[in-house]
């Protein structure tokens, strides 16, 4: 056995991972798989212009990255992203989203969205601060 260090892992040994994990979740709880998911945004010529990615799992819907380039910043699309993202969650019985911001970020932005401090980290460089938000989500 040995332990090696992959700078950029190949998508099929992080599949096994994913895959391992659920075949654990399954047989301890009855838990489904990992659902990924991605939201893009494409311009007139089909380049990402920006995207909202993430997990859902468990009853949770985990958003890992929501980016949009900056020549469409300030113009809703953010806000889309989101509440398409929303609107996924909510069509697969996901209790809540959380995701995390770091402080030099968009913490604002989501706080609009109705996103709340869970909790706050301390001790990244330069004194930066990750804040965990979270949403809880109700049917309609």
């Amino acid at each position: 056995m040995k332990i090696s260090y992959e700078d950029n892992p190949s998508s099929e040994d992080l599949k096994l991972i994913t895959d391992g994990i659920y075949t654990d979740a399954n047989k301890k709880r009855g838990l489904d798989k990992l659902d990924h998911f991605c939201f893009f945004l494409r311009d007139k010529i089909s380049k990402v212009v920006g995207a909202a990615c993430g997990t859902m799992y468990y009853g949770c819907m985990y958003i890992d990255e929501l980016w949009v380039e900056d020549n469409y910043r300030r113009q809703g699309y953010g806000k889309d992203l989101m509440l398409q993202a929303e609107e996924l969650a909510r069509n697969k019985d996901c209790k809540f989203i959380t995701l995390n911001t770091m402080d030099f970020e968009a913490r604002p932005f989501y706080e609009k969205l109705g996103y709340e401090i869970e909790f706050e980290r301390k001790g990244y460089f330069k004194s930066s601060i990750c804040y965990s938000l979270r949403k809880n989500l109700f049917k309609r």
